[in-house]
């Protein structure tokens, strides 16, 4: 984890999601598809009216 995912309150534990791998539709018809797997997350702030959010790792090594 980075210096900046730290300060930023970023996990990697404490969610039922991290570890679970995902297949992204990348053309809209199945043709090509990413795979991945969710790394970390970032808890929903509630008094900004946020959502969880979360990061995964692509099997190529990009993140999102």
């Amino acid at each position: 984890m980075s210096a900046f995912d730290d300060a930023e309150g970023w996990r990697e534990d404490g969610h039922e999601l991290l570890g679970k791998r995902l297949a992204i539709d990348l053309d809209g018809d199945r043709r090509t598809m990413a795979h991945a797997t969710v790394r970390k997350w970032l808890p929903e702030d509630p008094k900004e009216g946020e959502p969880a959010l979360f990061r995964a790792i692509h099997d190529d090594g990009d993140e999102e």
